[in-house]
């Protein structure tokens, strides 16, 4: 009997591990404090379209019963970190239903971007 309660503490502690490991924000993203753990981001897609421009897509959820109003913006990079400059990079509004699923996604305005920083700030009403 003692055996079952222990394998069972095991099993306990690996699905607290595994939920707080799929909880973790991606080094790309920069959640604004007000929406740290309101905010999930649950997964984020990169790849390189056949136009060779770089794509992205942020799946997220809102963990508030209540709407959260948002700003994105994303940064383009080439590949040595430098910020390609566009006049696309402004910050544009997106909002997530409470308990629901949204998505946030860009397309790097041209071949030289290698990577990207995705900023995401509380909207105020």
């Amino acid at each position: 009997m003692d055996t079952h309660y222990k394998w069972l503490g095991f099993l306990m502690a690996a699905v607290m591990l595994g939920g707080c490991a799929s909880t973790r924000t991606p080094d790309e993203v920069f959640l604004d404090g007000g929406l740290t753990g309101w905010i999930e981001v649950e997964d984020l897609h990169v790849r390189r379209a056949d136009s060779g421009l770089l794509e992205v897509q942020l799946s997220g959820r809102n963990r508030l019963d209540s709407v959260i109003l948002m700003n994105y913006q994303f940064d383009w990079l080439d590949e040595e970190g430098r910020q390609v400059q566009t006049g696309m990079s402004r910050k544009m509004p997106v909002s997530a239903e409470g308990l629901r699923h949204f998505t946030i996604s860009g397309v790097a305005p041209r071949e030289e971007v290698t990577d990207f920083r995705l900023y995401i700030e509380e909207r105020t009403r």
